[in-house]
């Protein structure tokens, strides 16, 4: 392992200009062992299309920290390479939430300290050599105290094949598993004109979901008295965010639905869910009920699109939009929970 550092100043500021740390004051640091790096699974054998967790644990040393996926103001993100067998499916690496470091000249900075696991499922195809599989990572980092060290490590992990997979290392990944933000249900609906969505489609994108009952005056309000959701929408459409809404009431079939859908001409799709199993899945409860999905599939904020429940407030708060605001910027969803308000959702009985 090779690792170059820096006085902390100099490497933030030519982080914050040029989005990398380089530069003639480097020098060589070999000694310091500053974040060992492993390759961890939550099983210690592997079976035939039996999905599991690979875990990368960067343990850091007292008074260092590294950096997230969006490093805040300056630093350099945490970057981490899967590499798998062919045939083999991960999905998206998940991190938990940062913590926040003000750093020297008020530099806002967002990382780990100590420890962390930055966890991703992998499946297995239908067919695996009959002795073990190796799995390893690459991963680059830049560990900061009163100078930063750039590092990288190539950790590897060989597993054993067998008829079912047997658990291991569960303390270690039921710790880090219960600081992650839930996964979304995954769901395949179509909309008003029959077109067929699933959440996977989506999988890379922020996602918001909105529950809508076109009958209900919440959803009258935001849609046809005001462009509440429509202009939401197109502010952050050029960022990539997907908006769906999800019909789950259970007596208004998709003809009904298009022809609100048509009236208030919105610029996205309405799902139809008219049994409720997905509003039940998200334990949707009031029309809106909105929740915003990352580009991992965890859920980062449920509730309430604003703080208005009575409509009268002259500049209310967009929750909403302060969580886009957020995760576009690359921060940290600073709010990740309100109450919703609005009609009950009239699922079937």
């Amino acid at each position: 392992m090779t690792r170059m550092t820096w006085g902390i100043a100099a490497v933030l500021a030519a982080v914050a200009s040029t989005g990398a740390a380089e530069g003639d004051a480097a020098k060589p640091l070999e000694s310091e062992p500053l974040v060992a790096v492993r390759l961890l699974a939550d099983v210690d054998q592997v079976a035939v299309g039996e999905p599991f967790h690979v875990g990368v644990h960067l343990e850091i040393a007292d008074g260092w920290h590294i950096y997230w996926r969006h490093p805040g103001e300056a630093g350099m993100a945490t970057q981490v390479d899967l590499a798998l067998p062919d045939g083999w499916q991960a999905a998206p690496l998940r991190w938990p939430a940062p913590k926040t470091f003000t750093q020297p000249g008020g530099i806002t900075g967002y990382g780990y300290a100590d420890e962390v696991l930055l966890i991703a499922e992998v499946t297995p195809p239908e067919t695996l050599p009959d002795d073990a599989v190796a799995l390893s990572a690459e991963v680059r980092y830049l560990a900061c105290a009163d100078r930063c060290v750039q590092g990288a490590a190539a950790p590897t992990l060989t597993l054993p094949t067998g008829e079912e997979a047997t658990p291991a290392n569960a303390e270690v990944f039921s710790t880090w598993m219960d600081t992650l933000q839930p996964l979304a249900p995954t769901f395949a609906l179509s909309d008003q004109d029959g077109e067929e969505h699933a959440l996977a489609d989506y999988r890379g994108k922020i996602v918001v979901l909105e529950w809508f009952n076109p009958d209900c005056p919440f959803i009258k309000r935001h849609h046809a008295e005001r462009d509440t959701m429509a202009d939401l929408h197109a502010t952050y459409a050029d960022e990539g965010v997907a908006w769906l809404a999800i019909n789950s009431t259970h007596y208004m079939d998709r003809a009904t639905t298009k022809d609100w859908h048509a009236k208030w001409e919105m610029p996205f799709d309405v799902l139809i869910d008219r049994d409720g199993a997905v509003g039940r899945a998200y334990e949707a409860k009031t029309t809106p009920h909105m929740y915003v999905i990352n580009a991992c599939g965890e859920i980062v904020y449920q509730g309430a699109i604003d703080d208005d429940a009575s409509g009268s407030a002259e500049d209310p708060t967009n929750y909403v939009d302060k969580v886009l605001t957020d995760m576009t910027a690359g921060r940290p969803v600073r709010q990740d929970d309100t109450r919703p308000y609005g009609c009950s959702v009239k699922y079937a009985k």
